[in-house]
């Protein structure tokens, strides 16, 4: 790829031009796919996060407006869409769960009230600002900028904190593995 400016990729991908949105498809899809790989843990998810990502620009191109780098939107934004499958894929498994639940006796079923108390265990063994940035972001549904200006702390410590609280999570509640996908 010949190296265009910001503003002239952006023209051309509000022009509709295929050449140039492959071109920058191209150029970052694998490397998007590896971040997304490094913070999803899944490389089906991660291809389909940045295919997901790829085609949402290509859907509001006439639209898009990025300031600063071009390749720090990008990864930004698979970041960002990252966490958001990695929330949306709990929220599904949890209602999925519940449903199941809710239907049988089963004793054999996860109880969701044992669930619930193991993870607020998980929680509590937490670093105390790792516990603090998650509860923000997940409870309090605030924002990286948000939760950094409340904790006068950067972004990046905010992405930082968030990644560790998943992964601590992730590996407290392995038993749940089954049901639940933290």
């Amino acid at each position: 790829m010949v190296h265009k400016s910001r503003k002239a990729v952006l023209q051309e991908l509000k022009l509709s031009n295929e050449g140039s949105f492959k071109e920058l498809s191209y150029k970052y899809h694998s490397r998007l796919c590896r971040y997304a790989y490094y913070i999803l843990g899944n490389k089906q998810w991660a291809e389909d996060v940045v295919q997901s990502f790829f085609a949402r620009i290509w859907e509001q191109r006439e639209d898009l407006e990025i300031e600063g780098k071009m390749e720090n939107y990008l990864f930004v934004s698979v970041r960002n869409a990252s966490y958001n499958f990695l929330k949306s894929n709990l929220l599904q498994k949890m209602r999925e769960t519940e449903y199941v639940m809710n239907q049988t006796e089963d004793k054999s079923r996860i109880d969701k009230e044992s669930f619930f108390k193991k993870l607020q265990e998980a929680l509590g063994r937490l670093p105390e600002q790792c516990r603090e940035i998650y509860c923000l972001k997940n409870m309090e549904g605030l924002t990286y900028k948000e939760i950094a200006d409340y904790l006068q702390i950067s972004e990046k410590t905010v992405d930082v904190q968030i990644y560790r609280a998943l992964k601590k999570l992730r590996e407290l509640m392995a038993v749940y593995k089954n049901a639940f996908y933290l």
